[in-house]
């Protein structure tokens, strides 16, 4: 594995720049970590979008009636906030969770095509570029 003290040589350099810059240029969004101190508690989320995302779609879904489920679903949900990536790749967001029901989240890459007209990167009408987890009760 390459750390960020490993000598490579200068060509070795600049094809490993090309592929990070290829990467990061994808629609995509990490999940950098996620913390919760029990069940009914705030989950507090850490995630960095590539630079490619301008936005990042937070969509809270729970086992609670008409709220989603565990299966994606456009239209039922607990929450659903774009945000904001242009100036800040890493966001970090917060989900109340109510203690019985199971609660889960998917960060979905979103770009701009012209003023109040967006793409996401949902699968509904094309790719599928989400980042998924489950958050528990």
């Amino acid at each position: 594995m390459l750390g960020p003290t490993t000598v490579l040589h200068p060509l070795a350099q600049r094809f490993r720049r090309f592929f990070e810059e290829v990467w990061d240029n994808q629609q995509r969004v990490e999940i950098l970590g996620w913390k919760h101190t029990g069940a009914g508690s705030d989950v507090a989320l850490r995630y960095r979008a590539s630079r490619a995302t301008q936005y990042v779609i937070e969509h809270v879904q729970s086992t609670g009636v008409g709220l989603g489920g565990a299966t994606y679903s456009t239209s039922n949900r607990v929450s659903r906030t774009r945000v904001d990536c242009r100036q800040n790749r890493q966001q970090d967001a917060t989900i109340t969770r109510n203690g019985t029901d199971d609660y889960y989240v998917w960060l979905i890459p979103s770009f701009e095509d012209e003023p109040g007209t967006y793409t996401d990167m949902d699968g509904a009408d094309g790719d599928d570029f989400m980042a998924f987890l489950y958050l528990g009760t």
